[in-house]
This record gives C-alpha cells, structure tokens and sequence, in this order.
C-alpha cells in the first residue's frame, strides 16, 4: 500500500508541473505577450495555486531560468570522457545532450524569450541582476567546459578558457538568432566550433 502523499510534496509537484507550463508555452509567443492565464489555460491551475508559488510573472521566468540550469546538469564533465577521443567528438555529443532532451528544438527560441525578458527586466533592478546572475552562472559552466577541453589538449591553450567560452557563446547566440528571425538553420556549426577551439601550432 502507498504511503500517502505529504502536503510538502503535492506543493513540490505543483511547483515543477507549473514550472514545466513555462517551457511548453513561452516558446509560442515569448515572454511580454504571454499572460498568465495564457500559461495556466487547460492545465486545471487556478491563479490562486500560481500565485502562491510565484510573487510575479516575472520571478516565475527567474525560477524557470533555473529549473533549466537543474535540468542541465554537469554537462561541462562530457569533455572529460575518455571514450570520446577527438574535440569533434566531445563537441558531438554536448550537442547531443542539449538537443536529444524534453526541450529540443527550443535553443532558438530560447534566446528571443530571454532577450525578451532582459529587455522588460531592465524596468526592475532585482529582476535585472538575478538575470545577469543567471548569465554570469552558464558562463561559469562554459569556461569549464573550455578548460576541461584544454586539459586534454583538445583546445588552444594561448587564449584564456574564458575569452574562448565567450566566443563560443557569441557564436551560438548568432546561430540561434538567425534561426530564430529568418529561419535560417545554420550549418557547420561543429566545425566552426571547431575551428574556434582547436590547438594553434606553435
């Protein structure tokens, strides 16, 4: 017989079943024209239960930035793999991971509803900075990645991990957006990742 449920559960799977709402329904039309009753429609939540899991909209988007980073775990340890014997090995199966999850496809999208996000935050100074806070974190996941990656002779060692993780991110923020926008797909973006990273001859 099943142990009945505790009340601090039941909170918990609200909690991650209205959370989980934000990643289905953002993407469809982004941050600012996405209500909260666009979020809660046909999901049997009421205003009442949202509210006393989020203050705002906004918070909500903040702990939804969140549950993501939970969601991805240590992914920056894949460059530590034996098994994966090249960087466009190791670079194949971070892509892999990131687009193989419940939010593939979504890279795109993502980065519009964040931009979004950003642009309506700058009206909130706490909202702003938790955001940056958020950057500042998948920076920090990124350049471990590249150093990671240098460990193993995989990448040059004559720029910094972190000027290299920036160059990354600015590569596939560009991606992303041309996506986005124009609905272009881009291509071979492994191998300007790799070309970015590769080690340089002496």
């Amino acid at each position: 017989m099943k142990a009945p449920r505790t009340q601090a559960a039941r909170r918990e799977t609200t909690r991650t079943e209205l959370l989980q709402l934000g990643l289905e329904r953002f993407p469809e039309k982004g941050f600012s024209n996405t209500s909260i009753d666009d979020l809660l429609r046909g999901s049997g939540y009421s205003k009442g239960a949202f509210y006393f899991h989020f203050a705002s909209k906004e918070q909500y988007f903040l702990e939804l930035m969140r549950h993501r980073v939970r969601g991805r775990g240590e992914w920056w340890r894949i460059a530590e793999r034996p098994e994966l014997e090249s960087l466009h090995a190791v670079l194949e199966r971070v892509y892999r991971a990131f687009n193989d999850g419940p939010q593939t496809g979504e890279g795109a999208k993502w980065v519009t509803i964040i931009a979004d996000f950003a642009l309506t935050a700058r009206r909130s100074g706490s909202a702003s900075r938790e955001l940056a806070e958020l950057e500042d974190g998948w920076m920090r996941e990124l350049t471990a990645f590249v150093e990671a990656l240098q460990a193993r002779g995989f990448a040059r060692s004559d720029r910094l991990a972190g000027e290299l993780a920036q160059t990354v991110q600015a590569l596939m923020d560009g991606s992303n957006l041309l996506l986005a926008v124009w609905s272009r797909p881009p291509s071979g973006m492994l191998d300007a990742l790799v070309r970015i990273l590769e080690p340089r001859e002496a």
